[in-house]
């Protein structure tokens, strides 16, 4: 605790108390992002923890299942999702090191199947990079928007500006 000094026409001075870090506490919040409902293993992954037999009053079931939901979709994340960008640019390289061979031998079958095969995997990964950054952006968007700070100012006086009708 520290107390500031006393004004000039008041015996009162502000104190400044620290109460612990800024840090949460505990762990990081469930997010749930978008790009799981368009894997293959979504829906299996869903029915199979919404199913697990669970006996209490309802909410407690209704808590137990969605906790179980949880694990399930962070494994789906960690197997699928983990390192998006990273995941990204090796299946880049992976297809131009094939492109280069399929150029050399152009009549070997499976390559060229193969070279298809990791071309829809590229554009896979790359739409679910894609809509994994849309929803983080969108968040960041709405976070700060929400903190009343100059960034949802500026915004608003941009939309007023805009809407404004000068004249009829």
């Amino acid at each position: 605790m520290h107390f500031h000094p006393l004004g000039a026409f008041s015996d009162h001075s502000g104190a400044h108390i620290h109460i612990g870090s800024n840090r949460p506490l505990g762990r990081r919040p469930f997010k749930f992002f978008n790009i799981w409902v368009d894997h293959p293993e979504y829906v299996g992954s869903i029915s199979h923890g919404w199913q697990i037999s669970v006996t209490g009053s309802p909410m407690f079931v209704l808590c137990r299942k969605l906790k179980s939901l949880k694990h399930l979709l962070k494994t789906l994340n960690k197997l699928h999702f983990n390192h998006i960008s990273e995941r990204v640019a090796r299946a880049e390289v992976n297809l131009d090191h094939n492109q280069c061979l399929l150029h050399d031998s152009r009549d070997d079958i499976s390559l060229l199947n193969r070279v298809n095969q990791m071309k829809l995997d590229l554009f896979n990964l790359k739409s679910a990079e894609k809509a994994f950054f849309s929803q983080k952006l969108k968040c960041n968007f709405l976070k700060d928007s929400d903190r009343g700070t100059s960034f949802f100012h500026a915004l608003m006086s941009h939309r007023h500006r805009k809407s404004f009708i000068p004249a009829i």
